[in-house]
C-alpha cells in the first residue's frame, strides 16, 4: 500500500518538476529569468505561505518535496519513477 502511495506521489511530483523545469528553461531562453535568480525564486516562493492558493506554489512545492516523501514511504532511492 505504501509502495503505491509513494509511486503516485513520485509520478505527480516528477510531472510537476518537469513542468517547472520546462517553464524555467523557456524563461531562460527568452531572457525573462536569470539562472542566478532561479534558486532564490524557489526558496522565496516556498516560504511565501500567502501564495498557497496559487497553482504555481503547489507546482514548486511538489517538485521540491516529492522525492523525499517517496523515499520515506518506500525506501526506494531512485530519482526516476519508472526505476525501482
Amino acid at each position: 500500500m505504501l509502495e503505491r502511495l509513494g509511486l503516485v506521489i513520485h509520478w505527480i511530483g516528477f510531472a510537476c518538476l518537469m513542468q517547472f523545469l520546462g517553464v524555467a528553461f523557456f524563461g531562460i531562453i527568452t531572457g525573462e529569468v536569470s539562472i542566478v535568480e532561479l534558486p532564490a525564486f524557489v526558496v522565496e516562493s516556498l516560504l511565501d505561505f500567502s501564495r498557497a492558493d496559487e497553482a504555481d506554489y503547489w507546482f514548486v512545492l511538489l517538485a521540491t518535496i516529492h522525492w523525499p516523501i517517496k523515499w520515506m514511504l518506500t525506501d526506494n532511492k531512485s530519482l526516476f519513477p519508472w526505476k525501482s
